[in-house]
C-alpha cells in the first residue's frame, strides 16, 4: 500500500462543509451486505442503480440528484449509519475523500480525491486521524476494497524504483511543511529523481544543482508569462504549506494515473510542472482570491493541464514529433496566425539542428507583448502542442517519415515556404 500523502497531515469538516460529497455525485453499490442494508432503507432505491460503467456485475453505481442522497437525513448524517452502524455504509463513502485507488502492479496507490472535499493541509506539528495512514489501512483491510480498481499506466518493471522514490518524496513533503519557498521542495524532488535515475555525485551536489536550475527554470518562466516575479510570492506560507502538502498527491495522479513516467524524462519533468502550477496558484491569489486551498490547486491543474505541460518544458530544446500534423489555419483567432507559423517553423527538427534554441526563447520571441493577448496565445498554442512535440534528439528516421508520410509533407512544406504564404494557404483553407 503507498499512501500518496504525508501521514494526518490531510484534515476536513464535514459539518462546515454541508456534506457535498454527498449531493449529486453519486457511489459505488456492492452487490450483498452493502444493497440489503439499501434496499432495507428504502427499497425504491432500486430504480436509481445502473450497472457500473466497468462492466463488474458486482456492484452498482447509484444515481442521487440534488439536493442531496436518499440517505442523507435533515442534519446532513448518513442514516445508512445511524441504522445499520458504520461499516455499512457503501465503500465509496466510508473510504472518501481517501478512495481515489488504483493498482500499481503488486500496489494500491491512495490518494485524496482530485477536489470535491475541501481538505485542509495542516500546519506542521497538527495532525488529524482522518488521514492516519494505519487507521486508513485498518479500515481498508477490514471489509477489503469491493469496488472497480483501474490499473497505472506505468511500466510495472519499474513500478518498485518508482514507489521508493515517491515514498522519499512524501517523506520530504512530511519534513517540509514549515518551507517558505514551494521551490525549495521542487528542487528536492528534482534532485531525489536524479539521484534515483542514476546521477553521479553526492545527494548535496544534486540539491545543489537542481536548486540552481529551479531558480533558472523560474526566472525563465516569468518571463515566458510576461510577468515580473509575483508580488507577494511565497509570502502566502498557507499557499506553501498546501502545495508542499499535496505535491505527493499530485504527483501520484501524474505518475499512476496519467502516465508520466512513461515519457521520456517525463518523471524528472514533474517539479517543474508543479512550480508552474504554485505560479498559477500564487496569480490567482493576487488576482484578489482570499485563500488558495486543495480545491484551487486541483481546479488550476484540471483546467491549465495543456499549458502546464507545455511551460514544464520551456527550459528545453523542443521539436515536432515526426507523426505530428501541423495546423496552419489557427482558425480560433487569424491575427495570431503569424506568430504560430513562426513557433512552428521554430520547433521544426532542421532549425533546431543548425541553432537549437528553448522553447522558453522561442516563445518569448514570438508571443504578443500585450498581458491578455499574450496569455491568451499561450493558452491557445498550448492546446495546439500537447503531445505534439518532444524534446530534440536527432533526425527521424526515414522509416518513420514513411510511416507518416502526410506529416512528413506538412513539416517540409512548413520548412520550405513562407510565412507569407503559409498565411494564404490558411486563409483559403479557413474561407476568410
Amino acid at each position: 500500500m503507498y499512501f500518496a500523502f504525508p501521514s494526518g497531515r490531510f484534515g476536513y469538516d464535514c459539518v462546515s462543509c454541508g456534506a457535498q460529497c454527498c449531493r449529486a455525485h453519486g457511489f459505488e453499490v456492492l452487490v450483498g451486505r452493502e444493497l440489503q442494508h439499501q434496499l432495507a432503507t428504502t427499497h425504491p432505491v432500486r430504480f436509481f442503480l445502473d450497472p457500473c460503467g466497468s462492466g463488474a456485475t458486482d456492484h452498482f453505481h447509484a444515481r442521487n440528484l440534488q439536493p442531496g442522497c436518499f440517505f442523507l437525513d435533515g442534519q446532513n448524517f448518513c442514516s445508512i449509519q445511524a441504522e445499520h452502524g458504520y461499516a455499512a455504509k457503501p465503500e465509496t463513502c466510508r473510504l472518501f475523500p481517501f478512495n481515489n485507488i488504483t493498482r500499481a502492479g503488486d500496489f494500491l496507490i491512495v490518494a485524496p480525491h482530485t477536489g470535491l472535499c475541501p481538505l485542509t493541509v495542516l500546519p506542521a506539528g497538527e495532525r488529524s486521524d482522518a488521514s492516519d495512514h494505519d487507521q486508513l489501512l485498518a479500515a481498508m483491510s477490514a471489509s477489503g476494497i469491493g469496488t472497480h480498481v483501474p490499473r497505472t499506466r506505468a511500466a510495472e518493471a519499474a513500478l518498485p524504483e518508482l514507489i521508493a522514490l515517491e515514498r522519499r518524496i512524501v517523506e520530504w513533503s512530511e519534513q517540509d511543511l514549515r518551507a517558505t519557498r514551494y521551490a525549495q521542495n521542487a528542487a528536492a524532488q528534482l534532485a531525489l529523481a536524479r539521484l534515483a535515475g542514476g546521477a553521479s555525485g553526492s545527494a548535496e551536489d544534486a540539491r545543489e544543482r537542481a536548486s540552481e536550475d529551479v531558480e533558472e527554470f523560474l526566472w525563465t518562466l516569468y518571463g515566458v508569462l510576461g510577468v515580473t516575479q509575483p508580488i507577494g510570492a511565497d509570502r502566502d506560507q498557507a499557499l506553501v504549506r498546501t502545495m508542499v502538502g499535496m505535491t505527493p498527491s499530485i504527483r501520484a495522479r501524474l505518475v499512476f494515473e496519467q502516465g508520466a513516467a512513461s515519457e521520456p524524462g517525463g518523471v524528472e519533468r514533474i517539479p517543474y510542472l508543479l512550480l508552474a502550477l504554485h505560479t498559477l496558484a500564487t496569480l490567482a491569489r493576487e488576482a484578489g482570491m482570499a485563500q488558495v486551498t486543495y480545491q484551487s490547486v486541483m481546479g488550476l491543474l484540471d483546467a491549465y493541464r495543456p499549458l502546464l505541460t507545455l511551460l514544464a518544458s520551456i527550459d528545453r530544446v523542443m521539436v515536432w514529433r515526426p507523426e505530428a500534423n501541423v495546423d496552419f489555419a489557427m482558425a480560433s483567432d487569424k491575427a495570431l496566425r503569424p506568430r504560430y507559423i513562426g513557433v512552428a517553423k521554430a520547433l521544426l527538427p532542421g532549425a533546431q539542428r543548425k541553432a537549437p534554441v528553448t522553447l522558453g526563447k522561442i516563445l518569448t520571441e514570438h508571443a504578443v507583448a500585450d498581458g491578455m493577448a499574450r496569455v491568451l496565445f499561450l493558452k491557445s498554442l498550448a492546446q495546439r502542442l500537447q503531445g505534439q512535440i518532444v524534446p530534440f534528439a536527432g533526425t527521424p528516421t526515414a522509416m518513420t517519415r514513411l510511416r507518416q508520410p502526410g506529416a512528413a509533407i506538412q513539416q517540409w512544406a512548413l520548412g520550405y515556404f513562407s510565412t507569407e504564404f503559409l498565411l494564404i494557404v490558411a486563409e483559403s483553407r479557413s474561407g476568410r
